[in-house]
């Protein structure tokens, strides 16, 4: 499930939770996440799913490897398909 808001300033924002997905056990269901063991077919299916379901294109939202630290991704557009992503605990785009 995915929770959109926005804000009078123009900012927006979404939650997520688990359900809803294509993730088998013990990744169940809406894992987003590329690096935890996941099969990256369902990965790459969830995220589709996530997109879609905030009124965006796939290709265009950016993903990283979130890790827990201090290091922070400034992007001004989408990395390309085949792309490494960045190990990042933010992206500011």
């Amino acid at each position: 499930m995915i929770s959109k808001h926005s804000t009078v300033s123009g900012a927006h924002f979404a939650f997520t939770d688990r359900w809803g997905g294509v993730s088998a056990v013990p990744y169940e269901e809406l894992n987003l996440g590329g690096a935890v063991g996941d099969d990256a077919e369902s990965v790459r299916a969830n995220r589709a799913l996530a997109a879609t379901s905030l009124g965006v294109e796939p290709d265009q939202v950016v993903w990283m490897h979130q890790v827990h630290g201090r290091e922070v991704a400034v992007v001004e557009g989408p990395w390309g398909p085949d792309a490494e992503l960045p190990a990042v605990d933010a992206v500011v785009t």
